[in-house]
């Protein structure tokens, strides 16, 4: 298929539109061996999103599988909430786990809605037990909170490229927990 798709969707809404302000999300993800990395480098993974939608944009945040060195990161999709790193990668500032490709390995995330026109937002995601990324600036669009999370293994950017191998990604032991 071509870059941009995904096979298969598995998501979770939370009960009666319930927007969520603090959650952790865990699960153990095995990539295939070998693994076709899109040309732009993004292997989307996992999303969460907000119920925000002004025109034809909807926020979220996704994480990835990036090459050079294998490893996880995250995309700062909350343009309506802006902020400084609105629109942008956001790559492992504390550590870089290497993904070793066809390994179980365990993601982890915590996220936590910024408050009123605040970039007070955090983002923090461990692989393999090891802080990867810690994000304190984001800003989201005072909506009411993320309102779903999503495993949707998506092909790249929307580059063009199209897989010529049979790729996979194995999902297991998933965990959501809400703050208070």
């Amino acid at each position: 298929f071509r870059s941009g798709l995904d096979p298969a969707m598995l998501e979770c809404a939370f009960p009666n539109g319930e927007g969520i302000r603090e959650l952790y999300w865990g699960f153990w993800w095995k990539p295939s061996s070998p693994f076709q990395s899109d040309g732009s480098g993004v292997n989307k993974i996992a999303f969460l999103w907000t119920p925000t939608k002004q025109g034809n944009s909807t926020d979220l945040l996704y994480f990835d599988l990036s090459p050079n060195p294998w490893r996880i990161r995250a995309m700062n999709d909350l343009i309506a909430g802006g902020g400084p790193s609105a629109d942008q990668r956001l790559e492992p500032n504390v550590d870089t786990t290497t993904v070793a490709l066809g390994a179980w390995h365990r993601i982890e995330i915590y996220a936590k809605y910024s408050t009123e026109s605040n970039a007070n937002g955090v983002l923090r995601w461990w692989v393999d037990g090891h802080l990867n990324g810690d994000y304190a600036n984001l800003r989201m669009a005072q909506d009411g909170g993320f309102d779903h999370v999503q495993f949707a293994p998506t092909y790249g950017g929307n580059t063009g490229d199209t897989k010529n191998q049979d790729d996979y990604y194995r999902i297991d032991h998933v965990r959501i927990s809400r703050g208070n």
